[in-house]
């Protein structure tokens, strides 16, 4: 938080595994910075909870359609 606060950050890859930590982050930074999923089983509940993407192997697990995902 303390670097979200201090310089213009406008997105996080968050690459835990543990969803709890994921969600939190969404809910606490969300509507300040992009936040986009970076573990790849994690992708769609990311999503669900409001991630804006994801930087992940989630390409390879969806190819094309992965677009279409956050589009």
């Amino acid at each position: 938080q303390a670097l979200i606060d201090e310089i213009d950050v406008v997105g996080v890859k968050q690459s835990s595994r543990h969803f709890l930590d994921v969600s939190n982050e969404i809910a606490r930074f969300g509507d300040r910075v992009s936040m986009f999923m970076g573990c790849g089983y994690l992708i769609m509940p990311g999503i669900a909870a409001g991630a804006h993407g994801f930087m992940s192997t989630g390409v390879d697990l969806f190819g094309r359609e992965a677009a279409t995902i956050v589009g």
